[in-house]
């Protein structure tokens, strides 16, 4: 007798941005999300673009997809939307500004015939909150905990307006959201801490890290380290713009100082002008988006990330640490990372501190080769691919 064939559940994915190509540590999340749910559900995806979506996106989406429905929200639109909302709701102005009627509408009429409904961040649960439908939200991280930080670094102009508001909003909208969702999943322990501190429904988050999903038995053996230092993320990124001019203006003049020769490159695509600017420093590179950029962390003898402000996983720390790197950070930057220690990276908050820890480390290969080791250890012990996409969907079905 032949078994009967189940129909895999049906889920309708939403996200505020195209997940693909994966620039960013919100992409690289949505991006492994809808790897993991393709693999047990029917998919269908709402994506939220500010641009004309390329057709590398739409071809990626369609090997993971049923469907995919584009809304194309001209960026004035949001703009807009967060101003009205700023003076007519107590809504966070994220939400303000990823929300827009013609998106709530093809929800409304679609949304009963899905199993699952599952957004990526509190961007997109406004347009699910209120519907009788069984709801997953992968918060990603903590924005309001990310938001006071901010606040807390003394920003200025109107970005400090911004993080002040939406800081208190944020926190407000993360508890709500958690109280009326079936599940949420969350990158780290130290986010999910944050909005526990609102709310008590423990047994409705659970903690998801992101998997790593570089190819790390490629072969480098060519690639022979260089006198540089790098920094990886996207550069328009409020966080990694700060924690680059930290580095820039604080740390790496002391190094310089010791050794001319030592290089600081930047890599990440988006470079502000003001990050573009920063060409103009001897020994400073921004070099913007590239291709294999393994490369070039594979030929850095160190890997940067004094983060400032920020909250969540760095994605670019596990990705330099897959690829055997000594990476230097900072207590925010190795939030949430778990059950870390010295042998495996460096945490400084201190600028001077910092600076001669990487004069120290550049004349010591031994020293700096081994933590790289154990790096690489730690990354597969505890941010496999197989094992996180296991405890992701294992969670959804519980």
């Amino acid at each position: 007798m032949s078994k009967r064939l189940i129909k895999p559940k049906k889920i309708l994915v939403i996200f505020f941005r195209p997940p693909y190509p994966t620039f960013g540590g919100d992409k690289i999340r949505m991006y492994q999300n809808l790897k993991f749910l393709s693999e047990n559900y029917q998919v269908d995806a709402i994506v939220l673009d500010e641009q004309r979506t390329q057709a590398v996106t739409i071809n990626e989406l369609n090997r993971y997809c049923n469907k995919v429905q584009v809304f194309h929200i001209p960026k004035y639109k949001n703009y807009v939307n967060t101003f009205l909302g700023l003076l007519k709701n107590r809504k966070p102005l994220q939400i303000n500004y990823y929300y827009h009627t013609v998106v709530q509408e093809w929800i409304n009429k679609n949304f009963e015939n899905y199993d699952i409904l599952f957004v990526n961040t509190i961007r997109t649960a406004e347009y699910v909150k209120n519907l009788e439908s069984y709801k997953v939200i992968d918060f990603i991280d903590s924005i309001s905990m990310n938001y006071e930080k901010a606040a807390n670094q003394k920003s200025t102009g109107l970005w400090r307006l911004f993080y002040k508001i939406d800081k208190v909003r944020a926190k407000d909208y993360e508890k709500k959201t958690l109280n009326v969702f079936n599940k949420a999943i969350i990158i780290s322990e130290v986010d999910k801490s944050f909005i526990l501190k609102s709310t008590y429904n423990e047994q409705k988050i659970k903690v998801i890290p992101n998997g790593v999903f570089l190819n790390t038995k490629k072969c480098f053996d060519s690639f022979v380290e260089k006198e540089i230092i790098s920094f990886l993320g996207k550069m328009d990124y409020e966080p990694n713009i700060t924690a680059v001019m930290f580095f820039v203006s604080k740390v790496f003049p002391i190094v310089k100082k010791v050794n001319p020769d030592i290089e600081f490159q930047i890599i990440g695509i988006n470079p502000t002008k003001k990050i573009k600017a920063l060409n103009k420093i001897k020994g400073v590179k921004v070099l913007g988006f590239v291709d294999n950029f393994e490369q070039y962390v594979v030929e850095s003898k160190l890997i940067v990330a004094p983060m400032i402000t920020g909250a969540g996983v760095q994605n670019k720390i596990l990705q330099a640490m897959a690829l055997g790197k000594c990476v230097i950070t900072t207590k925010i930057g190795a939030e949430g990372l778990i059950d870390i220690d010295k042998s495996s990276i460096i945490i400084i908050d201190d600028a001077l501190k910092m600076a001669n820890e990487i004069i120290t480390l550049f004349k010591d290969d031994g020293k700096r080769n081994s933590i790289g080791s154990n790096a690489k250890k730690y990354i597969n012990d505890n941010y496999s691919k197989k094992m996180i996409k296991k405890e992701f969907l294992e969670y959804l079905e519980k």
